[in-house]
């Protein structure tokens, strides 16, 4: 195990709530926790007492938790404070640790990823891992975090790993018979070698393919919201969103530019970006002329349409070109287009039926007031982006960016690999193995610069 000061950091975020966690790591945890607590703690054991600046001052009574080297995440002594969730609270814990630090063991505040980086150090997780944690703390819906386990669970760090094993064995054979001049490669040993990579070359095919399929369920479906002034459209993004998102007035012409939310669709593993839009009509005014062009910009990069009319206008006929004019514009046929007559509450439905019983779009009554309508409406969106196979989570692998930058560079070495050990090009065949072979050991951190591991963690919420 390496050798590191002792660091201290709050885990949960600092706001005031009911609990917080601060967490210690390094060799002084103990005496730290000792000192704080004036309790011994027992490893893995929950010990209730109060936190002390000193022998005398109490400032707080909570939970301190021992977990003994190598059995804590980060491999070496760690104690995690339960306290309550007051800012002053945390911050005078933090303080307190802070204050012990001195020539036998020094005690400073934990830089952002550094519990992490610590725990990749002494091989308590891979890097694949703790690159999975940090995307695992950043997701914001069930499928995403489904997927991330395959990777935080070893799943991917084990095909990589599975994968040097085998780059290792051909590249042995391979260089073995290198060394010896006189002993040139027949077709069948080609054959065979370049059979090998293939095999290599199909797997890394495969994690690909499935961070690939991640990335349709990271994706986000665009809906946007459109329709005559003071329909009700914001009201509707309100209602989706579950927050006032969109200023909500009587006076027409309120919403003049694109109001975005991202919105998570609860149990369905889906996340849409809902643009609310400013009201199209005859207009004088220039600025919110423009934001009529920022409307049909919308409507041309949306998968779905909500185009929202209100019941009980007195144009109804005159609102309805509106529709006429949508359902007409170039590549509207490849949307999902739903008519949302809203405020249904202020009309009787069997008579409004009769102005629209010439319209052959997807039809949906609602009152954002009463709320009549809208689980279906909001059923009928979903159905659209699950077709879209956003929310398929099985046979999928999220992982970072940089990891899948390194593999579409293995993948291309080693197709330039079989290309050169079929033109008989042993050396150039060895050399394309070993560039992959060096790629995928930085990908699981078995060689990794200095600089880019500090740049990986860097990016790390501090706590973590």
């Amino acid at each position: 195990m390496l050798k590191f000061d002792t660091i201290v950091a709050p885990v949960s975020s600092i706001t005031n709530s009911p609990i917080s966690i601060v967490r210690i790591s390094g060799p002084a945890s103990y005496q730290l926790a000792y000192k704080i607590t004036g309790k011994k703690l027992h490893p893995r054991l929950a010990t209730y007492c109060s936190f002390k600046e000193n022998a005398k001052n109490k400032f707080d009574n909570g939970i301190a938790i021992y977990f003994k080297s190598p059995n804590s995440f980060t491999g070496e002594d760690v104690v995690e404070f339960q306290c309550h969730g007051s800012i002053a609270v945390v911050n005078l814990l933090i303080e307190t640790c802070l204050s012990y630090s001195n020539s036998k063991f020094s005690v400073r505040l934990a830089e952002p990823g550094e519990f992490s980086k610590r725990a990749y150090l002494n091989e308590r997780i891979d890097l694949t891992e703790a690159e999975s944690i940090a995307m695992l703390i950043n997701s914001n819906s069930e499928g995403i975090i489904r997927a991330i386990n395959n990777s935080l669970t070893g799943d991917f760090g084990n095909l990589v790993k599975n994968l040097s094993s085998e780059l290792l064995k051909i590249r042995a054979n391979l260089e073995a018979r290198l060394d010896f001049v006189e002993d040139n490669l027949g077709e069948i040993e080609i054959n065979n070698i370049a059979k090998s990579i293939d095999k290599v070359i199909t797997s890394v095919n495969k994690c690909i393919n499935l961070s690939s399929n991640a990335k349709q369920l990271v994706d986000i479906g665009k809906v946007v919201i459109i329709g005559p002034t003071n329909v009700g459209k914001s009201s509707l993004l309100n209602w989706f969103s579950q927050q006032k998102a969109s200023i909500v007035s009587d006076s027409e012409g309120t919403t003049r530019d694109v109001i975005k939310e991202i919105v998570n669709i609860e149990k369905s593993n889906i996340r849409l970006r809902i643009a609310d839009t400013a009201g199209i009509r005859v207009s004088h005014d220039l600025v919110e002329n423009e934001g009529i062009k920022r409307t049909w910009k919308e409507i041309d990069n949306s998968d779905c349409i909500l185009v929202v009319f209100d019941c009980s206008s007195k144009h109804i006929d005159e609102d309805l070109k509106l529709l006429k004019k949508i359902a007409g514009r170039k590549g509207i046929s490849s949307k999902s287009l739903f008519v949302v007559f809203n405020k249904i509450d202020t009309v009787e439905i069997k008579e409004f039926r009769k102005n629209i019983k010439d319209l052959d779009q997807k039809i949906f009554f609602t009152s954002v007031k009463t709320e009549f309508g809208m689980k279906d409406l909001k059923k009928q969106m979903e159905n659209v982006f699950t077709n879209k196979g956003l929310v398929n989570f099985s046979n999928c692998l999220i992982i970072s960016h940089r990891n899948m930058k390194n593999l579409e560079v293995i993948y291309n070495q080693l197709r330039r690999a079989v290309i050169n050990i079929h033109q008989k090009k042993f050396d150039l065949c060895a050399e394309d193995l070993k560039g992959a072979h060096e790629v995928i050991k930085v990908t699981i951190g078995e060689y990794l610069p200095e600089d880019l591991l500090d740049k990986i963690f860097s990016t790390f919420c501090i706590g973590k």
